[in-house]
């Protein structure tokens, strides 16, 4: 299972100084008993990379 949240302003450190960002909460669901531990966190990592470069998304 896959869910989107809100998207909320946090302060992150960006290149060694605290800026504002606007933050996507993401949750994402694995069986264990269908997918291993090691391919779910390499699929989670993979997806984190393609949303924060905006993949698919037209300029």
């Amino acid at each position: 299972m896959f869910s989107i949240g809100a998207i909320t302003k946090k302060p992150s450190v960006i290149e060694d100084k605290i800026e504002i960002r606007e933050i996507l909460h993401t949750t994402i669901l694995f069986d264990h008993d269908i997918i291993d531990g090691a391919p779910a966190a390499r699929f989670s990592a993979k997806l984190k990379v393609l949303i924060e470069k905006g993949f698919g998304l037209e300029h």
